[in-house]
């Protein structure tokens, strides 16, 4: 029962057949890999205060611990509090997050604020991002102003535009692609390519191929939910 004019509880629409499943197979695959197994994350009120997403967190966590200052984790969270104060209170996603988060480290591993400013942290603040929703801290603003990195031409007419990309990488290709090799090497475009316009015969072909080559397999098979596949070596008489 709750308090008087309360709503009434309700049950969830939740499918936990389906998510028992999903659990296994995740499970599962966790160990076949050999990756740490998931289980639910305690709750933490003070995220609300610092508001640094999961992934940033986790990876902050383990950058520190590869430093061998895990002890910091606590200072660096509470001092991103402050930065992202400092910065007029830009929203923590990416890759806001990731800048605030760098800069808190830098705060706190010098022992001095702003003794060194992150040059994503000077780009956000001289507007490469466009304005800032607050006000921002003078004195943050002042040292970000005096690096050699502010002092660098804002993007602007020279910007490349989409029509120098196609003419660089090719006018026919989809946008998405185009898109990938202005930002990605090309090799690892390549194989995404290739991996895209592989053929489910193409696959099947590889597969019978490479158990050519392993005589001493005689029979295997592959299942996925309902579905199965078995091939089995024909043994001469």
């Amino acid at each position: 029962m709750g308090p008087p004019g309360a709503r009434p509880l309700t049950t969830p629409d939740v499918d936990t057949s389906a998510m028992a499943d999903a659990s296994a197979y995740l499970t599962r695959q966790a160990r076949i890999k050999r990756l740490p197994a998931g289980a639910p994350a305690e709750y933490d009120e003070d995220y609300y205060r610092h508001n640094i997403p999961g992934g940033v967190l986790s990876t902050l966590a383990r950058q520190l611990g590869e430093l061998r200052r895990p002890d910091l984790l606590p200072a660096v969270k509470e001092e991103a509090v402050r930065v992202r104060e400092d910065l007029g209170w830009p929203i923590v996603v990416t890759p806001f997050a990731q800048y605030i988060v760098t800069q808190a480290t830098l705060n706190v591993m010098a022992g001095e604020r702003y003794a060194q400013v992150a040059d994503e942290i000077v780009d956000l603040l001289r507007g490469d991002f466009g304005p800032l929703p607050g006000p921002v801290d003078q004195d943050l603003l002042d040292r970000a102003m005096a690096t050699k990195r502010a002092q660098q031409p804002l993007p602007g007419d020279d910007a490349v535009t989409v029509e120098q990309l196609r003419d660089r990488f090719g006018r026919h290709l989809p946008d998405e692609e185009l898109l990938l090799r202005a930002v990605m090497p090309a090799e690892q475009v390549d194989a995404m390519v290739a991996a895209r316009g592989t053929r489910t015969q193409d696959v099947v072909g590889r597969v019978l191929s490479m158990l050519d080559q392993r005589p001493g397999v005689t029979s295997f098979s592959v299942a996925q939910g309902g579905s199965r596949i078995s091939v089995e070596r024909e043994v001469a008489r």
